[in-house]
């Protein structure tokens, strides 16, 4: 499922939850984005919250995200780790000689 959130009529951000590829309760949360001029209002809060609601009424075994390692997702890495969320794996350099990935997880 997708969401989004709109304002007169322009999409200004969207995130992404679903079951993951293996099906087995796993669920991810991905694609959060925000458009630059509404970052820092709580717009990527309400759409993490908003899929993680949504993950919830499955019932899931654990809910996994993956995000960036430099500073442009480290707000999105302070509202995963206040909801829960514990760093599971950190890979330097995965995206670009500058910026890996981490993923989070929350296990139920």
């Amino acid at each position: 499922a997708f969401f989004y959130v709109e304002i007169d009529g322009k999409v200004i951000g969207a995130v992404g939850a679903w079951e993951n590829y293996i099906a087995n309760n796993g669920f991810v949360i991905e694609h959060l984005a925000v458009i630059e001029e509404f970052r820092g209002k709580g717009v990527g809060k309400a759409l993490f919250l908003m899929a993680e609601k949504f993950i919830l009424k499955h019932k899931p075994r654990y809910i996994l995200i993956e995000t960036g390692d430099d500073p442009f997702y480290e707000a999105g890495r302070k509202v995963y780790e206040k909801n829960g969320y514990k760093t599971v794996s950190h890979f330097p350099k995965y995206y670009a000689p500058t910026s890996g990935r981490i993923d989070y997880m929350k296990i139920f």
